[in-house]
């Protein structure tokens, strides 16, 4: 949790994220994993044209990580 917090805090966020929620799908994830993730979550809402990330981004990229 405390990993998945450092990588949260240079993410601008539209409302607060559930870290709980993504930590559980999270947790085999090793800290370059999750550096993975957020940066692919970035990308999520660069697609879409937002300069920050919504929960259904995080969400969605780490169920893929987690494939």
């Amino acid at each position: 949790m405390a990993i998945f917090k450092i990588h949260a805090a240079g993410v601008a966020k539209l409302v607060e994220i559930d870290c709980e929620a993504v930590v559980k799908l999270a947790e085999a994830f090793n800290e370059a994993a999750l550096w993975n993730v957020f940066t692919k979550t970035r990308m999520f809402g660069i697609f879409d044209e937002r300069d920050y990330v919504i929960q259904v981004d995080l969400m969605k990229v780490t169920l893929m990580f987690n494939c």
